[in-house]
């Protein structure tokens, strides 16, 4: 079993204030953190640019494809990034630059990636979480800066899949909770699955041009 805390952390501009872009608009819950293997056991980044982030530190994250376009970030830079708890992020200041965060921490973008599952899901439709972020600043941020939690248990086998989800809302009174997921199997393995036929593609189209006059 493995968590992704939705945490609520918004880039800062020069004077502050959360900044938006495109889709990410100033809300709780933009980010997500890791707690229990999930990004590296369960639903591993998918890393296109740069590296995946050291787990034991709290001043590096990931960003996904969408998030680093909208907002102009790239691999390498230092982004002043802001930590709301619930309570801010319901004031009607929340947003401006007379609300200052519970946190700030200049991090390093080291990273442009997705999970696993978004890549084969969703394909190019997933925006993505603004942030992902590592266990190390995800225990840190538990007890104040944390909108939702989603957990994922992975199986071994695909049958076993219908009977998780029986005892799992046996279990919980409203049902399957939300955020609830379980894959069976190996999440790279899936991936090689979505992106060889892109490879196999790409590569009739080369065999295809190479024979053509110039």
């Amino acid at each position: 079993m493995a968590n992704a805390p939705g945490i609520n952390a918004e880039p800062l501009g020069a004077n502050g204030a959360p900044t938006a872009a495109g889709v990410y608009t100033v809300q709780a819950g933009t980010s997500q953190g890791r707690v229990g293997g999930e990004y590296f056991r369960i639903d591993r980044l998918a890393i296109s640019a740069g590296r995946a982030a050291d787990p034991a530190r709290v001043d590096e994250f990931v960003m996904s494809p969408s998030a680093s376009e909208a907002f102009g970030f790239h691999v390498g830079e230092l982004i002043p990034m802001g930590f709301y708890t619930n309570r801010q992020t319901g004031s009607a200041q929340f947003g401006s630059a007379t609300l200052r965060p519970s946190r700030r921490i200049d991090m390093r973008l080291v990273g442009i990636g997705l999970p696993v599952t978004d890549v084969v899901t969703d394909d190019v439709d997933a925006d993505g979480a603004l942030g992902y972020f590592t266990p190390a600043l995800t225990r840190q941020l538990l007890s104040c800066c944390v909108n939702y939690t989603e957990t994922a248990i992975k199986v071994a086998r695909p049958d076993q899949i219908a009977g998780l989800k029986q005892d799992v809302t046996r279990k919980s009174p409203g049902g399957i909770p939300p955020g609830f997921s379980a894959t069976a199997g190996d999440d790279e393995g899936k991936a090689d699955l979505a992106i060889k036929p892109l490879s196999i593609a790409l590569g009739v189209f080369g065999g295809i041009t190479a024979g053509l006059p110039c």
